[in-house]
């Protein structure tokens, strides 16, 4: 899903790239190679806090930016639509950046986001694995996805998802209607009663 993955100022990086290829992708490395430093460059795509420690000497900002594959993720594409933003030519660019005053930035698809967006959009869909623990299996919101994933169901969670903010989108117009009804009768019981 992640096709490459920019890193810039982020703790001791200065500047890398990493290009992934789809399926597995596995880190390895001496002690001190820099595997950490990719992990929590995904974390801060996923929504994870970001601070000024997180930021280079010297540098104003840290700044993560990756591409992901949107072809063929159709709860992706439903998350990013109900947003309203548009994956271009199937691909979406996300971009974290934190400052050494430590303010914290997010984009999704060249538009400012605010940062709990990232965690709602792609929270879920990077899972970072380490020795001893799978974060996604500890968050009982993935569960479901993962369910729906193993059954083939994707494109199905997918519909439900469109079609409820659909529903949920026409419950608040009918709740409009109905409060301009009431006050066109409001309205109308005053000026009656001013004539």
């Amino acid at each position: 899903m992640i096709e490459s993955l920019r890193i810039r100022d982020l703790a001791v990086v200065e500047e890398a790239e990493l290009e992934l290829a789809p399926g597995l992708n596995v880190l390895t490395g001496e002690t001190g190679a820099g595997k950490s430093l990719v992990l929590g460059a995904l974390e801060l795509l996923a929504g994870a806090r970001g601070s000024s420690d997180r930021v280079r000497s010297g540098a104003e900002a840290a700044v993560v930016e990756a591409v992901f594959q949107v072809k063929g993720r159709p709860d992706l594409a439903a998350a990013l639509e109900e947003r309203g933003i548009e994956a271009e030519d199937g691909e979406l660019v996300a971009r974290r950046s934190v400052s050494a005053a430590g303010r914290s930035r997010a984009w999704l698809g060249g538009q400012l986001v605010p940062v709990s967006a990232l965690a709602e959009v792609l929270g879920e869909r990077i899972e970072v694995a380490s020795q001893h623990e799978s974060q996604a299996l500890r968050r009982p919101e993935s569960h479901g996805r993962l369910l729906d994933a193993y059954g083939d169901l994707l494109e199905t969670r997918a519909l439900v998802a469109r079609t409820h903010a659909a529903a949920r989108q026409a419950e608040a117009e009918i709740a409009a209607l109905r409060g301009q009804s009431e006050e066109r009768a409001r309205r109308r019981d005053f000026l009656a009663f001013q004539v």
